[in-house]
């Protein structure tokens, strides 16, 4: 539920969203940390984060993405898997990944997302 204010008898939109528990914040926080202490695919991630959002958002960022993943897998019953973890958007299958940045530039069968999928696969 968003957090309304008030005041002088006048309302005004929800401006303080901060939603959810506090200390599973935290958990899932320190969690990431963890996670990318010895996981190389998972520094590799923080490093795209990183340049585009900032070191605390990227942290969020794969914290809410951990914290996604923990609730499904409870809720699904299933072990975690690290491959889709880190997929981003699937491939079409007429989409082979490519081999250098002038492939990947003179392929035009693929939109933006799918060409961002190629380049994480070079790096596989």
């Amino acid at each position: 539920m968003k957090c309304q204010h008030e005041s002088a008898g006048k309302r005004t939109k929800a401006k303080n969203t901060k939603i959810g528990n506090v200390h599973l914040k935290w958990t899932f926080s320190e969690a990431a940390c963890l996670f990318m202490r010895g996981n190389p695919r998972a520094q590799l991630y923080h490093q795209r984060l990183l340049s585009r959002y900032g070191k605390a958002k990227a942290l969020s960022i794969i914290a809410q993405k951990l914290s996604r993943t923990v609730y499904t897998m409870l809720k699904s019953r299933t072990p975690y898997d690290a491959r889709r973890f880190f997929e981003t958007a699937s491939i079409p299958p007429w989409c082979t990944p490519a081999r250098s940045w002038t492939a990947l530039r003179e392929c035009t069968g693929c939109t933006t997302r799918e060409k961002t999928n190629c380049i994480e696969r070079m790096y596989e």
